[in-house]
């Protein structure tokens, strides 16, 4: 209708301008398109200029400056209900209830989520005989097997070294390697003084199971004996805080048979979270734990007080071992923490070593 429209108008101005004399130019014929419905849906015509634009012009966005002087729908929302807060002030405490309910039941759903999730890759297997053949150097395996079927085996030159550490009072620090083939996800297999490591509270964290199998391996190979727990030695920071400083603590103190020598055990776990253990990872984690061994040792006081100490590490495969092994013995920045500290790294393939969460947790007690 439009179009017809304007070409009639266009069909009158030229009659009216040969009825002129031709004063008046022809116009051309203007080829319009159809307006868009207006939101009144009445009818509106275009002007020659208008005419001539394109259709996709015809529809314009609405100006910036409109916008912003109309407030959003969110914004009208949360008005609405600032409004309902303040004239409904008996049902305010309702929201934050609600809010802390639902935190809390999404933080255990995370603890549960994590309780069965593994955090560190599959081990290379194919690199595995490579690095058990490097840290035997073609020696013999020495075995120690206790009645509940707990088995260690090293090699056997590590195993001497192991012996002639503790027969002299000063001695230089080594590591040594040891393979535990199986770990049972339970305590049914510990002993006596090794449920009493498990059971009794520490200073935080998850590391019951590991603490308790690592004092089981010391009893079998050392026939060390428990005396303190974590929460039982005394430090001078615990004293006097503000003098000392923060402090290491280390996990248990045992007694040695022939000795009767009192060495302090520090057990941690080396791996990394979803990667691979790298000699950066290594290099950290012996630096940090080296250095609280030297604070713990010279800061500990009273009965059970100790000279030197063990550091027990927990590795999932041989070639985290093989990477603790060379952190060791080449970085030289840990030459001023070893002093005469022995560090056992145990090989053990058990996946609840290596969580987050403790064996009780596991057992759902």
């Amino acid at each position: 209708v439009p179009q017809a429209i304007c070409r009639s108008f266009c069909v009158l101005l030229r009659g009216t301008s040969a009825a002129s004399g031709g004063d008046m130019e022809d116009t051309p014929v203007l080829s319009c398109v159809s307006p868009p419905c207006s939101p009144g849906l009445s009818a509106f015509c275009l002007g020659p200029a208008e005419a001539l634009l394109p259709e996709a012009a015809l529809v314009t966005a609405e100006p910036a400056d409109a916008r912003a002087g109309r407030p959003s729908q969110r914004a009208a929302e949360r008005r609405r209900i600032k409004e309902w807060r303040r004239q409904n002030q008996e049902y305010v405490h309702v929201q934050p209830r609600r809010s802390s309910k639902k935190r809390a039941r999404r933080r255990e759903r995370k603890a549960a989520a994590k309780l069965w999730e593994p955090q560190q890759p599959a081990v290379l297997l194919e690199l595995e005989p490579w690095a058990r053949h490097l840290l035997y150097e073609g020696s013999a395996a020495h075995c120690w097997v206790n009645s509940s079927g707990y088995c260690l085996r090293s090699p056997v030159f590590m195993m001497r070294r192991l012996v002639r550490h503790f027969e002299r009072s000063r001695s230089l620090p080594y590591l040594m390697v040891v393979e535990v083939p199986f770990l049972p996800a339970t305590p049914t297999g510990l002993s006596q003084l090794g449920l009493r490591v498990f059971e009794e509270p520490n200073a935080g964290g998850s590391s019951e199971a590991s603490e308790a199998w690592a004092y089981e391996a010391l009893r079998l190979m050392l026939q060390a004996k428990l005396v303190a727990t974590e929460m039982e030695l005394r430090y001078l920071h615990d004293a006097f805080p503000k003098l000392c400083g923060t402090q290491g603590r280390t996990d248990f103190a045992v007694e040695l048979p022939v000795t009767g020598e009192i060495v302090g055990v520090s057990v941690t776990r080396a791996f990394a979270y979803r990667r691979v253990f790298e000699d950066a990872d290594a290099q950290y984690l012996l630096n940090k734990k080296l250095g609280r061994i030297l604070s713990s040792t010279t800061g500990c006081v009273g009965r059970w007080r100790w000279t030197r100490q063990i550091l027990f590490v927990w590795a999932r495969s041989w070639k985290d071992a093989q990477t603790l092994r060379y952190v060791f013995e080449k970085d030289p920045v840990l030459a001023a923490k070893k002093a005469d500290t022995m560090v056992i790294v145990a090989v053990c393939p058990a996946a609840h070593l290596f969580k987050k969460v403790s064996t009780c947790d596991l057992l759902g007690d």
